[in-house]
């Protein structure tokens, strides 16, 4: 799941991110950054289905018989980033009202 954010698939965190770079830079006329960017995006998104697809389309190996199940202290530290990171693709919203808020009662 966070590969594909990094990919930036909508309902993601990455997906927005990508989103309001790509569109601040093309706000400032730099279209080329712009260009740049969504390059280096196709390259990184080839290199992360690949990951993907190793991960799960080949037979897992010997050393994967042997792995203890996760903890609760790790299973968490996997579940709640998650959580976030679909709060950001679903609800981007909240958290940029917040950002603007803090910003302002920053200066």
């Amino acid at each position: 799941m966070f590969v594909l954010s990094f990919i930036g698939v909508p309902l993601t965190g990455g997906f927005f991110g990508k989103f309001y770079i790509f569109n601040a830079a093309l706000k400032s006329n730099l279209v080329w950054l712009s260009v740049l960017g969504l390059l280096n995006s196709a390259v990184a998104a080839y290199y992360y289905l690949r990951l993907l697809v190793v991960m799960y389309m080949h037979e897992p190996g010997e050393v994967t018989r042997s792995l203890e199940p996760l903890t609760p202290g790790l299973g968490a530290a996997l579940v709640l980033p998650a959580i976030g990171t679909f709060f950001l693709g679903i609800m981007p919203a909240a958290v940029l009202t917040f950002a603007r808020s803090s910003a302002v009662l920053g200066k």
